[in-house]
């Protein structure tokens, strides 16, 4: 299997030699409550943010570069006092943005429409009314060009249905609703999104992770237009879909070594590709999108002990490899994230943190000179420096070798603070194998891929800088290549 080179540079551009507290960052709260939807608007980044406060809908606007908002009162039209479900963002082609709730136990579906941005809302329609339908986990909905939204949730055994915008399919209080076949577990997370070629794709696990295929053109909300389940793996964990101008992508928890990993997989025609790791670390409750440009991005917490736990934010333009940072610190779980990205690959995400609160950040790196290694390229943010590593593109044959190319380059701050490189240290599997001293500062190191099959070998580089004032400062990275499967 033939694999592409990627060269790597390491790059130093020291100023002072003090970084601020590891857990600074641009997080910022928007007020109390839960159930928590982004929604990132292609052009300009402006995010668009429903959650429920209590029982109440709220929702606001949040610019690029914003760090608040100013919260509104949705009526979603369902009697005030009676118990909502999860509300979700849908933006038509036009700009037309709803907000979407199917309640589980009233068996039906609401429907508010904003014109202007979000601005002002329409008061919400009751669009479907069934026996069994569902609206609960992390059942994120889509829309159709046609006029109609879907959505589906293992509540009920795993269901699938479809309501006009116009409410026309309101009045019929046994419409059908779609029940996916069994594979034996119990639909966990069940998802849906378009294929791209007018069909659906759902997505869950128990275990194994499992997905059925619509065929296209056809009624979600029938059982006759699913395919029997197939499997994509037999130890999935938290599984998420995304879909869009690259494809579809599935993401999902699954066990190896010492940790459970973030694995992405890619849907071709003859099923989902090998899976390819997003993340060096453990990872926890996880969201994916997919932006208009066709990048995929995953978010997702890790532990941390530095002191607190780290919100990680990952893209890739096809999933064959994947670009990790550190978006925010916290020590809550980030409980029901979620993320959007604009065209630029540039977004926000929103989740729920430990005092019932709804907290956001932008998906901008931070500070975090801890951070686990990546399997793509590592970037590692300081107030002095920042250092970027990248690996090869793709996996390296087992057994196999490459040459990476390392370097280092410094940039002087002007006035009286003056730096001086001292020594850069290359290392692979945690040997030292390379000691440069003297500028350029440049090495190609031979890379052999000793480990198994399905694992990976670790690159390091650190630093050591002179400074004009303060101890000597160490500043490292790592990156993982994959060992072909």
């Amino acid at each position: 299997m033939p694999f592409r080179l990627r060269f790597v540079v390491l790059t130093i551009a020291a100023v002072l030699a003090v970084a601020p507290a590891a857990d600074a960052g641009q997080r910022f709260s928007l007020g109390t409550g839960s159930d928590p939807h982004v929604l990132v608007e292609p052009a300009g980044g402006t995010a668009h943010v429903v959650w429920l406060d209590g029982k109440q809908t709220k929702f606001c606007n949040v610019p690029r570069g914003a760090t608040s908002c100013t919260p509104q009162t949705v009526d979603m039209g369902y009697p005030a006092d009676s118990e909502p479900d999860k509300p979700w963002l849908l933006r038509a082609a036009d700009g037309t943005l709803y907000i979407f709730v199917a309640r589980y136990v009233a068996s039906d579906a609401w429907l508010a429409k904003s014109t202007d941005g979000g601005a002002t809302w329409s008061t919400g329609i009751l669009v479907y009314k069934a026996v069994n339908i569902a609206g609960t986990d992390k059942t994120e909905p889509i829309l159709f060009p046609d006029g109609e939204v879907a959505i589906a949730s293992f509540n009920g055994g795993g269901n699938v249905f479809a309501a006009k915008l116009d409410g026309s399919e309101a009045g019929n209080p046994t419409a059908p609703v779609a029940q996916l076949g069994d594979f034996g577990g119990f639909k966990y997370n069940l998802q849906i999104v378009p294929t791209g070629n007018g069909g659906l794709i759902a997505v869950a696990h128990d275990t194994p992770g499992a997905f059925w295929l619509m065929t296209p053109g056809a009624d979600p909300s029938l059982t006759s237009s699913w395919s029997v389940p197939g499997t994509f793996s037999s130890t999935a964990d938290e599984t998420r879909v995304a879909s869009g101008p690259s494809g579809v992508y599935v993401l999902d928890n699954e066990p190896g070594g010492t940790f459970r990993h973030v694995l992405v997989r890619k849907l071709s025609s003859a099923g989902f590709t090998a899976p390819v790791e997003a993340e060096g670390q453990q990872g926890y409750i996880p969201d994916l999108t997919e932006g208009p440009s066709g990048t995929v991005a995953g978010a997702w917490r890790t532990n941390g002990s530095d002191p607190s736990n780290r919100l990680r934010f990952s893209t890739s333009k096809n999933g064959s490899a994947f670009t990790t940072v550190t978006i925010a610190r916290g020590s809550e779980v980030f409980d029901d994230l979620d993320v959007s990205i604009a065209s630029d690959d540039k977004g926000f995400a929103v989740w729920e943190d430990n005092a019932h609160g709804i907290a956001m950040a932008s998906t901008d790196p931070i500070v975090d000179e801890n951070a686990p290694p990546g399997t793509g390229t590592t970037k590692v943010e300081y107030a002095n420096a920042t250092v970027t590593l990248g690996g090869v593109k793709g996996c390296v044959p087992a057994g196999g070798a490459t040459k990476v190319t390392l370097g280092f380059r410094l940039k002087q701050r002007k006035g009286n603070v003056w730096i001086k490189p001292l020594r850069v240290d290359f290392s692979v599997g945690g040997k030292l194998v390379k000691k440069v001293k003297k500028a350029p500062f440049k090495a190609t190191i031979k890379v052999k891929a000793s480990a198994p099959k399905g694992s990976f070998v670790e690159v390091a580089a650190r630093a050591f800088i002179k400074v004009h004032k303060g101890k000597t400062p160490k500043k490292s990275v790592r990156v993982r290549i994959a060992v072909c499967a």
